[in-house]
């Protein structure tokens, strides 16, 4: 983190809540704080124009980083860009409840590997129910191609931190490593930096190193781990692929999955959640994606179309969760304003509860547990920002 050199202001204000008091406003805050290095990158990533099409690499960044500065309603807006879920259709067999067909299934393999879409936090949301449920079936170690290497070193922390990559530095995601911690899973990364000399790469060559790179290290962890212990993987896209699917240059490639499977002789039950749309408002299992190879996963989970309530998923606001309006003196009226959300005892490295990016003159609730938070606004093209301390009770659910 860098350290800001001009006088940080630190505004004590009294945080309302959309619907109900956010509870105890501390009266006094006496620090200075650093302002991390992420936030410019954010601010840079997510454009301030609108795009048009063909969709440029640039406008994929803004498209892909929207949903990780809390602004899953203007990615919503964005009509078919290229990873777009579609229906494909119910199970043609009775799968019953979805987290039970998962949980029996993951009970006869060592291996869960579940993908997600890099712009979809619901994905991460679902990975973190997939974990709570499979963990007392023996699944102790969680992997993720997010994680950057060596970041895990030697952490202890009881959250997520914003070094260990950058989808991990986004609210969802780390609820779901915070949560992993909790059950005592081991975290492990098993994806590497990319050698400049592999930039010149064809890029089917590159994929399959890639993909080799990650299967082994993979199999060398689940090799260290005792006969009774599991691992659940969470990989992007085409990676939990166990079958060969078709490559950019019109090859049949191996992906992570089956070069897995092939070096393990573990038939992992895999789970995608990118192709297909549900049919109705819940969570359902869906017949094969006709954009996907026979045997590709065998599980397709749908999830429903995302609604909004005062521009946030509503999906975010179920259960024991206040919302909480940002005051005004947060934001600034001239520039764009990033406003994170974190318990006043965890440090400006810990991967915020809640973020959300605001252009000047919106107002956007922030999503909160019960707890006792430090809430900070960043702005666009300044290093000075404010912060509020809230309390929000156990008793507004």
């Amino acid at each position: 983190m860098k350290h800001a050199n001009a006088f940080v202001a630190l505004v004590i204000l009294m945080a309302s809540c959309a619907t109900e008091e956010p509870g105890n406003v501390s009266d006094t805050i006496a620090d200075q704080y650093s302002r991390p290095d992420y936030i410019d990158e954010i601010f840079r990533r997510v454009g301030t124009n609108e795009f048009s099409y063909p969709i440029s690499q640039d406008d994929w960044i803004h498209i892909q980083r929207l949903p990780a500065a809390g602004r899953e309603d203007r990615h919503a807006e964005v009509a078919d860009w290229g990873f777009v879920a579609e229906h494909c259709g119910p199970a043609n067999e009775d799968d019953g409840d979805v987290m039970s067909t998962i949980a029996a299934l993951a009970a006869e393999t060592r291996i869960v590997i579940i993908n997600e879409a890099h712009d979809r936090p619901h994905h991460r949301e679902f990975t973190r129910r997939v974990a709570t449920r499979i963990a007392p079936l023996g699944y102790t170690h969680f992997a993720a191609e997010a994680f950057e290497p060596d970041t895990l070193v030697n952490d202890e922390s009881p959250y997520a931190r914003t070094d260990f990559g950058n989808y991990v530095n986004e609210p969802v995601f780390g609820s779901l490593v915070r949560t992993a911690k909790e059950l005592g899973l081991v975290l492990d990364a098993y994806d590497s930096n990319v050698g400049n000399s592999e930039r010149e790469l064809d890029l089917e060559e590159a994929i399959n190193r890639r993909e080799e790179r990650q299967a082994s290290r993979l199999a060398e962890i689940i090799a260290d781990m005792p006969e009774s212990e599991r691992l659940l993987i969470h990989a992007g896209y085409t990676h939990a692929a166990e079958v060969p699917i078709i490559g950019p240059g019109g090859n049949p490639l191996d992906w992570m999955a089956a070069r897995l499977k092939r070096r393990t002789g573990i038939d992992p039950l895999t789970i995608d959640q990118t192709a297909c749309l549900s049919d109705s408002d819940r969570i359902q299992l869906a017949a094969p994606s006709p954009r996907h190879a026979p045997g590709q996963h065998d599980l397709m989970v749908a999830h429903p179309a995302l609604t909004f309530a005062d521009g946030r998923p509503e999906w975010r606001a179920e259960g024991a969760i206040t919302k909480v309006r940002i005051p005004g003196e947060l934001i600034s009226q001239s520039a764009r304003t990033i406003v994170e959300a974190r318990y006043v005892d965890e440090p400006m490295d810990a991967v915020p509860i809640d973020r959300v990016m605001l252009w000047p003159g919106e107002s956007l609730p922030l999503l909160l547990p019960a707890g006792s938070y430090l809430i900070t606004g960043f702005h666009e093209g300044s290093d000075e920002h404010a912060s509020t301390r809230i309390d929000i009770g156990s008793q507004l659910q």
